[in-house]
């Protein structure tokens, strides 16, 4: 069952990817990670939005369901075969802002949905590497760090989400980002291991069509390197018949047509004319 459903996900990701971008098979692996936590983040976008909105912070609730958008927005741009590391970095970019401005209106620092920061560098380095990894730890560092500073001057932070919902939402977050890191983890090995059987089948293939190319071999008595310089000699052999015969068959028109004018009788009277002028 779970290798069905493992094969379902692979195709509608490879659906979800430009042919453009399956030329490379990295960059294919790459784009696939892009469409997945594309798909999965949402999910969690759109599914908090509700939990939000259950929980009575309807603010709160619908910029989760904005920030689906420029996550969905990734989708398209691997669909239009534009490049992964833009579109990993558009996951990013939208998870930070809608995290942030979640925790700007739930307390600051200590909000937890700032929890998710922990998803963005490992969704980076799957998607884009280790370079805007590391982009995109400094970036919720800092973003933390400020946030721990403004706190500090005095700034107080509002709380959308009620006192008496707090413990039953943190709660949740909790659930939710165990089951991403697992999604995560999924989506990489997973991805992984069908490239890998993909290598496997095609290696059988080629080890099958070997054996049976070394059968014909020894049935025929000569080797299809051979069979193949056999093959140019003879197209080398046709192409000299052909133009070997092209020029004979050019020679013998020439001629033809110098008996034929010596043959015709105005010809001749005319060229009388000529010499007796």
């Amino acid at each position: 069952m779970i290798d069905r459903l493992a094969v379902v996900v692979d195709d509608l990701l490879n659906f979800a990817v430009a042919d453009t971008l399956k030329q490379d098979a990295d960059v294919q692996r790459q784009a696939k990670r892009v469409a997945a936590f594309a798909v999965a983040f949402s999910f969690w976008a759109l599914l908090f939005g509700v939990i939000y909105m259950a929980f009575g912070a309807p603010r709160s609730g619908l910029i989760c369901v904005i920030a689906s958008v420029p996550i969905l927005a990734s989708l398209l741009v691997v669909r239009c075969g534009l490049s992964p590391v833009l579109a990993g970095n558009l996951v990013c970019a939208g998870g930070w802002t809608a995290l942030t401005a979640l925790g700007a209106i739930n307390g600051g620092w200590t909000a937890a949905p700032l929890l998710w920061y922990s998803a963005l560098p490992v969704v980076s380095v799957l998607t884009s590497g280790v370079g805007w990894g590391c982009v995109w730890t400094l970036i919720p560092l800092a973003s933390i760090a400020g946030f721990g500073a403004l706190q500090w001057l005095g700034i107080s932070f509002s709380k959308d989400l009620p006192l008496s919902s707090q413990l039953g939402f943190a709660f949740c977050v909790l659930l939710g980002l165990i089951a991403c890191q697992f999604v995560m983890a999924w989506v990489r090995v997973g991805i992984e291991q069908r490239a890998l059987l993909a290598l496997h089948e095609t290696n059988e293939r080629l080890s099958s069509a070997r054996q049976t190319l070394a059968s014909l071999e020894a049935s025929f008595g000569f080797s299809m390197s051979e069979w193949a310089r056999v093959q140019r000699e003879k197209a080398a052999l046709e192409r000299f018949v052909r133009l070997r015969f092209a020029d004979h068959d050019a020679d013998e028109s020439a001629l033809d047509d110098e008996d034929g004018a010596a043959s015709d009788p105005d010809l001749q009277l005319h060229a009388t004319e000529l010499e007796s002028d």
